[in-house]
């Protein structure tokens, strides 16, 4: 081979190295530069084109141990019992004697509770009382479907309907004397027993005219389901179409009228969401119409608001008649 040939096979060697050098160190330029794994635990981060989103991770913890729970602050709010009642409409407020009652929680546990009542108030459409519960230390709110159906009061125990009209008529301080007042007159009179000196003739002295002229007893009641459930209409202390109709669904298709101490009475209601309960909702609501309209016609009385606002909510529960399941 002569030394021409030698010399190009040099010279092609020569270029061939160079360009294979620069190959290399392209190559190890780019390996240099790939993006390493974050060693950040607590992170994670994700690619989508351009778009990166980065997600958080619980601490880490030693193997087989758990991860620590999250605090209450992070997944428990604190219960406002303040804002709950005064979003409500406050139908008595003031302070009475200590109360004491049977109630049932969520849970259905029972347990006898002793409360200072300072509170009374409906939101949306279920009655609450509230105040300083002696079981748990703090104030608390009671559905009044769920307290039992008697409470006790200044040491005598009444049925939580006449209880709670008391309270809507705020006439509990007269309910608490009446109690006392009951109380010294029973005692008097077991004195007097005591002593051979009955206080009333007994029922073989009583005059041939007083034994045959005896008085029925008779339970008038002394307010309605509508007027417990807060229902009412008129330019004075109506209230707006919202608010009424949210009663009147209420009462249709989920009052369980537990808190009726007439049974009776619930009784003559049917249950919730039936047809007997939509007739007995509709009837009244009609029949307080037309009263109203033959004593706005006989006297002088302006009752053409009540009388279109019970108008309007019985087209209301018309509308409802669909949702009826019974």
């Amino acid at each position: 081979m002569s030394s021409e040939a030698l010399f190009w096979i040099a010279v092609a060697g020569g270029i061939f190295w160079v360009l294979f050098s620069r190959d290399k160190e392209k190559k190890q330029k780019s390996s240099s530069q790939v993006v390493k794994p974050s060693t950040n635990t607590n992170s994670e981060t994700l690619h989508y084109d351009n778009l990166t989103l980065r997600k958080s991770r619980p601490p880490s913890t030693k193997s087989g141990s758990q991860p620590a729970p999250p605090s209450s602050s992070q997944h428990q709010q604190v219960f406002d019992i303040d804002n709950f009642s005064n979003s409500g409409e406050t139908v008595w407020k003031g302070s009475c004697s200590e109360v004491s009652f049977e109630y049932v929680d969520s849970k259905g546990v029972i347990t006898k509770r002793r409360v200072n009542l300072n509170r009374y108030f409906r939101r949306s459409g279920i009655a609450y009382l509230s105040g300083q519960c002696r079981l748990r230390q703090a104030d608390r709110c009671f559905k009044t479907s769920r307290i039992g159906d008697t409470i006790s009061i200044a040491g005598k125990q009444i049925s939580k309907q006449k209880f709670l009209y008391s309270l809507r008529a705020d006439k509990i301080s007269s309910l608490v004397s009446d109690t006392s007042k009951n109380k010294s007159v029973a005692h008097t009179t077991k004195s007097i027993q005591n002593n051979h000196s009955p206080a009333f003739p007994t029922k073989s002295k009583l005059l041939p005219q007083q034994k045959g002229n005896k008085i029925k007893k008779i339970n008038w009641r002394k307010e309605g389901l509508l007027s417990i459930r807060g229902y009412r209409v008129g330019k004075t202390k109506g209230l707006p179409i919202g608010e009424r109709h949210s009663i009147l669904e209420n009462i249709l298709m989920r009052d369980g009228l537990n808190d009726v101490d007439d049974t009776d009475y619930a009784a003559a209601w049917g249950q919730p969401a039936s047809q007997q309960r939509f007739n007995k909702l509709s009837a009244t609501l009609k029949s307080l119409a037309d009263i109203a309209e033959k004593r706005s016609v006989k006297s002088k009385l302006n009752l053409n608001r009540a009388i279109s606002d019970w108008r309007t909510d019985l087209g209301y529960l018309e509308s409802l008649k669909s949702r009826l399941t019974r």
